[in-house]
């Protein structure tokens, strides 16, 4: 499927074997990965797109963090369509009950040996999240392994 600008939409926008995305949703896309660029030296990792189909058009701008790890900014002020251009509202065949999820609490970045406080410390004091909790291997260990982590939460949730 090609979007009106000949974009083939079925591929990853983003060809980069085994990479993570998060993405943020946020009021101009360009202009906060230019931010990121620029502020914190965030190298970017495909050109700032648009893609668009009758529900309007949404903007993606990515840049790469920690690791393999790719934050995409998605503007979506101008789409009411469902997700993004290209997909389809679809009915599931089978009775389905709510069952109350309504956010996903949290998500996992593994980042390098030493650097936790490092990227913590950056969700905290430039993305805005909060400190929620820290584990250590007084916490979570085995024998021979143990879990250091900090989790970090941006208060929605």
């Amino acid at each position: 499927m090609q979007d009106k600008n000949n974009i083939d939409m079925t591929e990853d926008f983003l060809p980069i074997p085994g990479t993570d995305h998060v993405e943020f949703y946020v009021g101009n896309a360009k202009q906060t990965a230019h931010f990121y660029q620029h502020a914190f030296g965030f190298r970017p990792v495909a050109p700032p797109r648009s893609f668009s189909d009758d529900f309007g058009k949404v903007k993606l701008s990515s840049i790469q963090t920690f690791g393999e790890t790719i934050h995409t900014f998605v503007e979506r002020a101008n789409y009411n369509g469902p997700f993004m251009p290209g997909f389809e509202k679809r009915e599931s065949p089978f009775q389905v009950e709510p069952i109350g999820l309504k956010y996903i609490d949290h998500c996992v970045g593994n980042v390098g040996w030493g650097e936790m406080d490092k990227w913590a410390g950056f969700y905290q004091n430039v993305m805005g999240f909060k400190l929620l909790l820290t584990l250590d291997d007084k916490d979570i260990s085995t024998d021979y392994t143990a879990l250091m982590s900090k989790v970090v939460t941006n208060g929605n949730g």
